[in-house]
């Protein structure tokens, strides 16, 4: 079994398991329920018990399969083929697939936001905003003539408990072109998370 969505053996089961299982889930329209399940993954309260009058236990695996593979699509930017060939390796059948490939592009913005807020909060505290200035210092109290701009980079963090710090960073060209730097590098192990 051949996914690009997910690598671990433990997923690639759930997928090759339970993907299928979409269209034994007693709605009219399958696609209000995939709608349902994306709703879930972008946080909003979603209860399935009260829409399809069922505990959500028997959808869990349903759910959590649909999910992996969102995010697995999404998360690490796989092609369009990709996505075809996960659904056809997990046995989808055709019509349910169109379905799935429909869904996922129609909500795709909304899932890589959710996911791009979420790998920010992997640490302790997390970025909410951020804003920024270029000063040009012309002297200092021990040089009199210098003439350098100064990035400046503010940072408003929240921590666990939702309290908010504001952190202010000062660079001058050579500390800014190193700090674009190892923000590059950040980006491509972010690009590379197993999501």
């Amino acid at each position: 079994m051949s996914y690009h969505s997910v690598k671990n053996p433990k997923d690639k089961k759930l997928l090759t398991v339970h993907l299928k299982r979409i269209s034994e889930v007693k709605t009219e329209d399958p696609q209000k329920f995939l709608h349902h399940v994306i709703d879930q993954i972008c946080e909003k309260k979603i209860s399935f018990t009260d829409i399809y009058g069922f505990q959500t236990s028997q959808l869990s695996d349903i759910v959590a399969a649909f999910t992996k593979l969102s995010k697995g699509y999404i998360g690490k930017g796989l092609s369009d083929e990709q996505l075809l060939n996960d659904l056809e390796t997990a046995s989808v059948p055709k019509g349910l697939a169109k379905i799935i490939y429909q869904v996922l592009n129609a909500r795709k913005d909304e899932i890589e936001n959710v996911l791009k807020v979420n790998s920010v909060k992997i640490g302790k505290m997390w970025l909410k905003d951020f804003d920024w200035r270029i000063n040009h210092v012309v002297s200092s109290s021990e040089l009199s003539e210098i003439s350098e701009p100064i990035f400046s980079l503010f940072l408003y963090l929240v921590d666990p408990n939702n309290e908010e710090r504001e952190v202010i960073l000062e660079m001058n060209k050579k500390e800014l072109e190193e700090f674009i730097g190892s923000l590059t590098k950040s980006k491509k192990v972010l690009q590379n998370l197993n999501f």
